[in-house]
């Protein structure tokens, strides 16, 4: 058999969009065809396929056609991939995968054809997976190409009385030093999967304004985000509950007396 004409031997096929409906749900898809000829119009002709290793997807192919009687036949292939096997693919990011398409006439004459597959990703944001009570969020970016950095913001600081319900009001420095206290840092070797430490440190002086069982509630967004600006978020809270400081004397101003017998 003879490839007479390569009407289409090359798929491009791209992955969902983070959030598109179907994403991870989806089988993705492209066919084509290729005509071929036989001069020897008796022969029936047969196709198989040798795909590449490690292929994200399948491709097969079939005779639609055969050359029998009037020499002219025709191969059809369709390759199909699961959306969710291109997650590991960055935005942008390329692979191709070739297969080769022998086709057989039963007679020990063969001829081959290569199907060439382009696949292309799109960016998935990293998604915190899990919360310890350690002081860290772990993280998972599917695009294994992808470095994904930290970054905090105060999401709300609130005090309240003894009574849990009556608001104490704080002071812009009190705010601010509730603020500073918590610090955040990925963790070493941290690659499209990682670890964001955090931490929450203030001097005990700091606190020493909350009486016995006021309380401080600060709220501390954590934002991981990818290389394409992608991000995931989780709040991590911290309860602050203040004791009883003994009064201290701050100045002697006057703690001596004199007294005179009055005159006789």
């Amino acid at each position: 058999p003879v490839i007479s004409a390569v009407t289409d031997v090359a798929a491009a096929i791209a992955e969902l969009a983070d959030g598109a409906t179907g994403e991870n749900a989806t089988t993705l898809s492209d066919s084509g065809s290729f005509s071929i000829t036989d001069v020897d119009l008796t022969d029936v002709q047969s196709v198989s396929v040798t795909p590449p290793t490690s292929a994200l997807g399948i491709l097969t192919a079939q005779v639609a056609n055969n050359t029998t009687g009037d020499g002219a036949g025709q191969i059809t292939w369709n390759y199909s991939v699961a959306d969710s096997a291109l997650d590991s693919l960055a935005a942008g990011q390329t692979i191709q995968e070739v297969f080769s398409l022998t086709v057989s006439d039963g007679k020990g004459g063969s001829i081959n054809q290569l199907v060439t597959v382009t696949l292309t990703g799109t960016n998935d944001k990293p998604v915190i997976s899990a919360v310890t009570d350690s002081g860290s969020l772990t993280f998972a970016d599917l695009d294994i190409s992808n470095r994904p950095t930290a970054a905090k913001t105060t999401k709300s600081v609130s005090a309240l009385r003894a009574d849990g319900v009556t608001a104490l009001t704080l002071t812009s420095a009190q705010q601010q030093k509730l603020e500073d206290a918590f610090t955040i840092s990925v963790a070493s070797g941290a690659t499209n999967n990682g670890t964001v430490n955090w931490s929450y440190s203030i001097a005990e002086a700091d606190l020493n304004f909350l009486a016995a069982a006021e309380t401080v509630n600060a709220m501390f967004t954590v934002t991981v985000i990818d290389n394409a600006g992608a991000t995931s978020t989780k709040d991590v809270t911290v309860m602050l509950t203040g004791t009883n400081d003994v009064p201290v004397i701050s100045a002697v101003t006057d703690v001596a007396a004199a007294i005179a017998e009055l005159a006789d």
